[in-house]
């Protein structure tokens, strides 16, 4: 940031972690709302889902500024068994499958996201999406 060393960002546990700068440049170039300075590592922390904004702020102002954060790795999960579906979400995905498609709207704890997995892993659309939400009676 001072045209000595370009500013490094990589990922750690669900946050950006920025090593190198001092406070003053961090606020000279993003004021003091972006980054959080943490003592434990030594390091300026800020959530992950903020990459694209701090990137597009980086390249806006022509800072030079290296990166890991937006590498790619491989995510192999391991085998996961599905329950076996029994009552209201066993009707719900018959009704699903045999419409090919369908809003499924069942109160919280019922097995919307067992639906959406069964479904997607029978391939019964090209996406489910199952949307968790909280209604509350106001």
């Amino acid at each position: 940031m001072n045209g000595k060393s370009p500013l490094q960002i990589s990922y750690d546990q669900g946050t950006l972690l920025s090593a190198g700068p001092s406070r003053v440049e961090v606020e000279g170039v993003f004021g003091n709302a972006v980054w959080i300075w943490n003592p434990r590592a030594q390091a300026w922390r800020r959530e992950a889902f903020r990459f694209r904004s701090i990137n597009t702020m980086l390249w806006q102002r022509k800072l030079a500024y290296s990166e890991q954060a937006s590498a790619w790795t491989d995510v192999r999960w391991r085998g996961v068994d599905l329950v076996d579906l029994r009552g209201e979400p066993t009707n719900v995905a018959k009704h699903w499958w045999k419409a090919k498609r369908g809003v499924v709207v069942m109160p919280i704890g019922t097995g919307k996201t067992e639906v959406a997995l069964r479904l997607r892993r029978e391939n019964a659309a090209r996406q489910v999406l199952a949307r968790l939400t909280l209604l509350s009676d106001r």
